[in-house]
């Protein structure tokens, strides 16, 4: 039996540690605040917030996901931290009153939400003058080799209405930098800095790609959504056959994740 204690000990999620790690290079760190975490997933970066900020600060996580924010709870009673406490919500209608954070954080979780402009929106009503708002993002070019070949496949197969729908996926998942920008602005934050960095992911082939838990949890029931049922096993075995040609003329897959990270403020 797995002891309680290993979820103290769990990795950082692979995927949210780079746009992680730039988010907790960009805080301020300022004494006697409230910290608000708009998709606190398993606890990070939110639990790391609260042990580097410390006691005088008090830190709050916002997720729908019941299970997640059970999780959490266990992470923070194992680890005795006094300075976190969770919430089961959406961050488009928050439950704070206006003018009550320091610092908001997201990590790559208002990719997620239902309605950005809402969620922003919010986001400005809740931060204190002057608070601060660091939030990351990963950009449409994410994983552009895979998308590169399966449109290839689509398109070679008499597909061509289903490339636009690919497209059309990508744009809905994520924004482009300047349009991110906009959206901000918008709400009424003043935007100080835009950091753009990159991370990958290399594979042996194709066939470790597909099965990586990352890919099969989060990504591959949106890709296989996007083809016609009967056709599925067709396409995904074509897009695997171009992808292994790749990784052996290249040596590996290199699946590329572009991010931005944008420090704010609200004046």
């Amino acid at each position: 039996m797995i002891k309680d204690t290993s979820l103290v000990y769990d990795e950082t999620p692979i995927w949210s540690a780079p746009f992680g790690l730039t988010l907790l290079d960009t805080v301020q760190m300022l004494p006697e605040i409230n910290i608000l975490d708009i998709g606190s997933g398993g606890g990070f970066p939110l639990i790391e917030l609260a042990e580097r900020f410390g006691e005088s600060c008090q830190v709050h996580g916002i997720d729908p996901s019941e299970e997640t924010n059970m999780m959490i709870r266990e992470k923070i009673r194992l680890k005795e931290i006094r300075n976190v406490s969770i919430i089961q919500g959406v961050a488009e209608n928050m439950p704070f009153k206006d003018n009550f954070f320091g610092l908001i954080a997201s990590n790559n979780g208002l990719n997620n939400v239902q309605d950005i402009k809402k969620t922003l929106k919010e986001c400005f009503r809740v931060c204190r003058f002057p608070g601060q708002m660091v939030v990351t993002m990963n950009l449409p070019d994410t994983f552009s080799m895979f998308y590169r070949v399966f449109g290839e496949v689509l398109k070679e197969s008499g597909m061509i209405d289903k490339v636009a729908e690919v497209g059309a996926h990508i744009r809905e998942k994520r924004k482009s930098v300047d349009e991110w920008i906009t959206l901000i602005e918008e709400a009424g934050f003043i935007i100080r800095s835009a950091t753009q960095r990159s991370f990958s992911f290399r594979y042996l082939n194709a066939g470790a790609f597909f099965n990586h838990f990352l890919i099969r949890k989060y990504f591959m029931e949106h890709w296989i959504s996007l083809i016609p049922e009967d056709k599925t096993d067709e396409i995904m075995k074509e897009t695997e056959l171009k992808l292994n040609s790749l990784a052996e003329h290249e040596g590996e897959l290199n699946m590329e994740v572009p991010y931005v990270c944008f420090d704010c403020i609200k004046r």
